[in-house]
């Protein structure tokens, strides 16, 4: 029997997710022993850490299947997890949108005394827009979202504390922070690096390279931004990093582009890459494209933009990423656009003045790297095993 005083249950998420060995690793560090619940169907690093060895691995979902949600909302939990969470203090779950919300209520009719902490990714309302598009139902969401939003709603009694990616996520959940024991955002950056690395502004009279990261597939803004870039009408390459997913991602941007681009596939870390970035990059992104106004963009935490950040380079962003804009106007590490005309004339502004940009992009970098995401969530679980 269990007598671990943290259980985390991180269904979908495998054990080398970041987030979930960080917080692992803060839990170790305060002192207490941990009962997981992870998903090894996804590959990992397997990369040991020294405080795995105190980590008890209650089950590891391995089949197709396992760790869905049953047709009646019920959440798959293993006789031994339940056992665990019976005699645990705190129950820690990684899990998006309604799914998270149903193991909550699972933990508190096992265990009402428990604490339950819900670390959630993605936003209520994108996760059902997404779910109903997925299905070609997305022209329903405005119809369901009201019903949804009423079953979260009641759902989210059983939270006790809460850990978003942003502070608007946080503020639009539907349980009020002041009805909670605590909150915590914690962006999904992983951690800032020492790089030699330093951007070098264009030649006289040269041009920026505009550097697009992430996983190619259609439905992201890579699209619409390869459209932009070849409407400003002066054959700028582009030069995309990451792993593609879907084959007519890059045939439609090379098509828009007429091959005035270059793909470099798929990357582990930023230090990957340095090497192979073009002179005076400028990191771009455009956010989610939104037509049923789930606002997930205010809500959003995108890895791409702390990558750029990380490397020290001016970013344009969609300025609908709005807790994010306002990072980067306070740093003056780039530009917030709304239309690709303002993109056009935020590309010639930071290529004129690249080094004011890329020295505040440096700033930003500073800025992350003073609040890092173990002391927030050290702080977080402090003021609840305090309770």
């Amino acid at each position: 029997m269990s007598n671990a005083e943290f259980v985390m249950i991180s269904p979908h998420h495998a054990d080398c997710d970041y987030r979930v060995r960080r917080v692992i690793a803060v839990m170790h560090a305060i002192g207490l022993a941990v009962d997981v619940y992870w998903d090894s169907r996804y590959p990992g690093h397997q990369k040991r850490r020294p405080f795995e060895d105190h980590v008890r691995e209650l089950y590891r979902a391995n089949q197709p299947g396992e760790g869905r949600l049953s047709l009646m909302g019920k959440p798959f939990l293993h006789k031994d997890i339940e056992a665990a969470i019976r005699n645990a203090r705190i129950v820690y779950i990684n899990a998006s949108a309604i799914e998270g919300l149903l193991y909550a209520r699972e933990a508190k009719r096992l265990n009402p005394d428990c604490q339950v902490i819900y670390d959630y990714h993605d936003s209520l309302t994108y996760e059902l827009y997404y779910q109903l598009k997925k299905r070609g139902l997305g022209l329903f969401y405005k119809l369901a979202w009201p019903l949804y939003r009423l079953l979260c709603g009641r759902l989210a009694r059983h939270v006790d504390a809460l850990v978003g990616i942003s502070t608007t996520q946080v503020r639009e959940f539907p349980k009020k922070e002041s009805q909670m024991a605590a909150t915590a955002s914690v962006p999904n950056f992983r951690k800032f690096d020492d790089f030699e690395f330093r951007a070098q502004a264009p030649a006289a009279g040269g041009r920026g390279a505009l550097i697009w990261l992430g996983q190619v597939m259609l439905g992201r803004d890579l699209e619409k931004l390869s459209g932009w870039i070849a409407r400003v009408g002066d054959r700028r390459r582009f030069h995309v990093f990451g792993k593609v997913i879907d084959e007519a991602s890059p045939a439609m941007v090379a098509a828009q582009l007429d091959g005035n681009v270059d793909f470099y596939g798929e990357f582990r870390s930023e230090a990957d890459i340095l090497d192979q970035m073009p002179a005076a990059p400028i990191g771009v992104f455009m956010g989610w494209e939104d037509p049923a106004g789930t606002n997930i963009n205010a809500h959003a935490s995108p890895n791409k933009y702390f990558t750029y950040v990380n490397m020290g380079i001016p970013v344009i962003i969609a300025a609908s990423l709005t807790e994010l804009a306002g990072h980067v106007a306070e740093c003056g590490a780039g530009i917030a656009v709304g239309d690709e005309t303002e993109f056009a004339q935020a590309v010639t502004t930071i290529e004129t003045n690249y080094a004011a940009y890329a020295e505040g992009s440096r700033r930003l970098k500073e800025k992350y790297r003073s609040m890092p995401p173990e002391k927030t969530i050290r702080d977080f679980l402090e003021k609840i095993l305090q309770k």
